[in-house]
């Protein structure tokens, strides 16, 4: 406290604060955030986020120590392994600043929280054990509080595992000590690509120079940077200084990825919002400014509950077929949900000739998904298992009926034999479907159509996305991904309010893609790790 006395004029409040709080949590500012903290002005938004308030010392009922549940899905310390495929990765107690409004008060600035090399070595066994893991969110604290050597070693230990396809960096020093992105830690970075940086600005006055320079080395060295804002009283919590920070933030190569509703922490209720202030935000910015300024808004659900997105409500109207929406000008025109033909799915390959035993290939295709089955005989008999399973599927999937297009014969001239509605379909139904864009009707029973007697009917078109010639899209193998190379603050539930359900994502198509030549995997770096040294209880 003295030394910050020294740079800001500390009031009677913060001092009463710090002596009641730094037991429990210190208080840790680095001399560039202590730049920019306006010296005379007790709420200035730096100064909140850093300097300890009276609201600290008030322990609501509601508050919770472990607000996210992070240690009941702890299954060895330091991997919280909550979601089927990601884990989060504890490795550092240490943070450049230590935020007032902290979800992980009960650990961070506390050095018997430190992850000591065996609990680093144990959490990587751990991922190198469960083969279904794909995302590792490197968190602590802040991991960029680690050496380069200590955090290359973790690095380049888990690019070295074949099912480990990318990994997050949960940091803020690129908002209070940029100096820490050196040209050569973005060097180092580059080569365990791709690697996701995960930062945390809360408010334009954050975007400073310092700031846009440590953001583009790493943009420069192809990391890829989101912003997770939490929503904080006093700070940010009004939509002209959210879309003011966004729009920065693109400038400076930062993607505005979440608003976090603040959790549930203790000490910290006097930074919650309502969760409609939160919903008024996003409602000022969808439409009224580029799609990539609006964050995803969301609520961390308490004890472990995950990420609920929160929208404003669309929708206004449901009357059957016919939906009453309205846009961000609340203009409401109506939506009118045709009735198209019934849905058909086809069990087998449509677009080869087959035997009249039914021959089939691995590849069994309906709608838009694939299955992959044993290759073998599957003749016309439609209670065979994998037939059936296949059956329900389409039906859980929402087919109105499944044809078994392995009865078909599909002959040069393009005529069809043989066709039949098996067991499977909806008896008695009639329907139409397109087999090599050729219109099939179909019925009851069994029926003999050549394609002179059919209706013409256009197939889809058809689009094919090009990638340019002199650019090759390149697939890395498993082998050559080994050569390349969260904590994130998350907040929760402070009321309750009625919200929209969030938007159903689009299809999208893909490339066809070239397998690379696989490289030599990369050998982890060889080092010998030390603990990091004790710290002092104070900064």
């Amino acid at each position: 406290m003295e030394q910050l006395e020294k740079v800001i004029e500390v009031t009677q409040e913060e001092r009463d604060a710090f002596q009641g709080s730094h037991e429990q949590f210190n208080m840790g500012i680095t001399p560039y955030y202590a730049s920019i903290i306006d010296s005379k002005d007790p709420n200035c938004p730096i100064r909140l986020q850093s300097v300890p308030k009276e609201g600290e010392l008030h322990i609501m009922p509601s508050d919770l120590e472990d607000p996210l549940g992070e240690e009941k899905d702890m299954p060895v310390p330091g991997i919280t392994h909550r979601y089927p495929d990601r884990v989060l990765f504890y490795t550092t107690h240490n943070c450049p600043v230590y935020c007032r409004h902290c979800t992980r008060k009960r650990k961070v600035s506390d050095p018997s929280s430190s992850a000591a090399n065996k609990q680093l070595e144990d959490g990587l066994a751990y991922i190198q054990a469960h083969k279904e893991i794909r995302d590792v969110v490197i968190s602590g604290g802040d991991p960029l509080s680690n050496s380069d050597d200590r955090l290359e070693y973790i690095l380049s230990r888990l690019r070295g595992m074949d099912h480990i396809e990318i990994f997050r960096l949960g940091t803020r020093n690129l908002v209070t000590l940029p100096q820490r992105i050196t040209d050569n830690f973005a060097q180092m970075l580059k080569k365990y690509a791709p690697v996701f940086v995960h930062t945390h600005f809360n408010h334009p006055k954050e975007c400073t120079q310092e700031a846009f320079d440590a953001c583009a080395r790493l943009a420069d060295a192809g990391m890829i940077i989101n912003n997770q804002m939490v929503l904080l009283k006093g700070v940010n919590d009004d939509p002209k200084t959210v879309l003011e920070l966004n729009h920065k933030l693109l400038m400076m190569r930062v993607r505005p990825y979440y608003i976090f509703q603040c959790d549930m922490a203790q000490g910290i209720s006097h930074f919650r919002t309502p969760v409609e202030v939160g919903i008024n935000i996003i409602e000022h910015l969808r439409g009224w400014t580029s799609g990539m300024a609006v964050p995803h808004y969301v609520i961390d659900g308490p004890g472990g509950g995950g990420k609920i997105p929160i929208l404003p409500n669309y929708v206004l109207k449901h009357e059957g077929k016919t939906w009453t929406v309205r846009n961000y000008k609340n203009k409401a025109p109506k939506i009118k949900h045709y009735e198209f033909p019934k849905t058909v799915a086809f069990v087998g390959d449509v677009k080869r000739p087959y035997n009249k035993m039914g021959q089939v290939r691995t590849k069994v295709n309906f709608n838009s998904l694939d299955w992959v089955h044993e290759e073998g005989q599957l003749c016309r008999n439609y209670y065979n298992k994998a037939a059936m399973d296949l059956y329900k599927r389409a039906k859980d999937q929402g087919a109105d009926a499944v044809i078994d297009v392995r009865s078909v014969v599909m002959l040069e001239s393009g005529e069809v034999e043989n066709y039949q509605t098996p067991e499977c379909s909806d008896d008695g139904q009639e329907g139409q479907i397109l087999l090599e864009g050729i219109a099939v009707k179909w019925v009851k029973g069994s029926a003999k159509l050549s394609q002179s007697q059919l209706p013409v009917a256009a197939a889809a078109p058809t689009v094919v996305r090009k990638a340019p010639s002199s650019v090759p899209v390149v697939a890395p193998s498993a082998a050559a991904r080994a050569t390349s190379p969260v904590a994130t603050q998350v907040t929760t539930v402070h009321s309750a309010a009625s919200v929209g359900a969030p938007a159903t994502p689009s299809a999208s198509t893909e490339l066809p893609v070239q397998e690379a030549e696989p490289a030599a995997p990369l050998a982890p770096v060889q080092m010998q790790l030390q603990d990091p040294p004790p710290t002092e209880s104070t900064q």
